[in-house]
């Protein structure tokens, strides 16, 4: 996507300035003698490539909506009932659906020894047979990575604000945006490219130089407010098969500050090079909202992601029944139970498990690397 100029009404102001001056290179004094003035060049403009080399830390993910499975809660002291939504109970004509309660299908698998333990566990989460049947939403330590972006292309226009040229300070005027792509991480390492996005940076930077204004090479120390702004972010195929449905991710942009080091080279009086490195300081917080939650357990090899990635002994204890067919029962279980004519227990029809939203927090620190071509007006 290429991004139309984008030139400030301060920016505009500088550049008039410089125009209005460039001629002004000679006098006379009072004999009448030629004089050549040394033009001031306190306006410059540059362009070149912006390099970002990311490093971010990232929050586990929440759910803001609840968990896909849960059990209602007693409405006076939290705890969880009997009525549990999503149990399975094999239809012998006997039971219908909501009264498939958590005790009416233990005692259907009472039989099952082993089955029954890892099917049922105990409401106690410290007992070592929990399950979390009881409530399955997100694994813990879901958590994203960010891709180092391919260079971007900048262009800036600044100003020194003494004789001795400084100190200045430098926006960008143009810029095209960053495509960045988010990979999972943590317990969805296993799920590849997760998110695509574009992102624009826009920059106020503060240098200091040092040295004299005629010396060829100065030195500086800079320091850079930025806001980030996400935008065309959108989930990949491979997120929705964890997620389990049509997913949207929408994420905020966000101010922070930065630092940098480098330095100019002088050409000539008009020309010269420019380079910095720093890291810049940022945080982005996204929101995804999944649709139509889906998910299938009828084999292993069939299995949505989401299962056969699961960690820990919750994860051990779901493999397991998908081997035995009884998950994709419980899932089943889950969508009927929404599908009674009860309509407080309908979710879309019944159809699926419903919408859910969770949140992603993320600290962005990447290093910057910024090489110029610089022009002195």
């Amino acid at each position: 996507m290429t991004m139309p100029f984008r030139l400030s009404a301060v920016a505009g102001l500088m550049l008039l300035g410089a125009m209005a001056n460039a001629g002004a290179e000679t006098t006379t004094d009072r004999y009448g003698k030629e004089l050549k003035i040394e033009p001031s060049r306190n306006i410059f403009a540059r362009f070149g490539v912006l390099g970002l080399k990311m490093n971010n830390k990232s929050e586990a993910a929440k759910d803001v909506s609840g968990p896909v499975l849960s059990a209602p809660a007693n409405s006076a002291t939290g705890a969880a009932v009997d009525g549990e939504r999503g149990w399975y109970c094999p239809d012998d004509g006997s039971l219908t659906f909501p009264t498939c309660t958590r005790a009416d299908a233990e005692s259907i698998y009472s039989g099952s020894g082993a089955i029954r333990d890892i099917l049922f566990g105990t409401s106690n989460p410290a007992d070592p047979r929990y399950t979390g049947l009881d409530s399955l939403g997100l694994p813990d330590n879901v958590k994203a990575r960010f891709a180092d972006p391919a260079p971007g292309v900048v262009g800036t226009l600044g100003m020194y604000f003494d004789e001795d040229k400084h100190w200045a300070i430098e926006v960008p005027v143009m810029a095209l945006p960053f495509s960045v792509d988010v990979y999972g991480a943590g317990t969805f390492q296993n799920a590849g490219k997760i998110v695509t996005s574009k992102a624009l940076g826009f920059l106020v930077f503060g240098h200091y130089y040092f040295g004299q204004k005629n010396d060829k090479f100065r030195p500086s120390v800079s320091l850079t407010a930025n806001y980030l702004l996400p935008f065309d972010t959108k989930a990949t195929p491979s997120l929705e098969r964890w997620t389990g449905g049509r997913t949207t991710v929408s994420s905020k942009g966000s101010l922070g500050l930065g630092w940098l080091v480098g330095g100019k080279y002088a050409i000539d009086d008009r020309w010269d090079l420019n380079f910095s490195v720093g890291q810049f300081k940022g945080k982005v917080e996204s929101t995804l909202t999944t649709y139509d939650t889906s998910f299938t357990a009828r084999t292993a090899r069939l299995a949505s992601p989401i299962f056969t990635y699961w960690p820990g002994q919750l994860g051990e204890n779901l493999r397991y029944l998908i081997s035995q067919s009884l998950l994709e029962g419980q899932l089943k279980g889950m969508e009927a139970y929404r599908n009674n004519a009860d309509a407080a227990n309908r979710v879309n029809g019944g159809a699926n498990l419903g919408n859910y939203t969770r949140t992603q927090k993320q600290t962005l620190d990447p290093y910057v690397l910024m090489m110029t071509v610089g022009y002195n007006f």
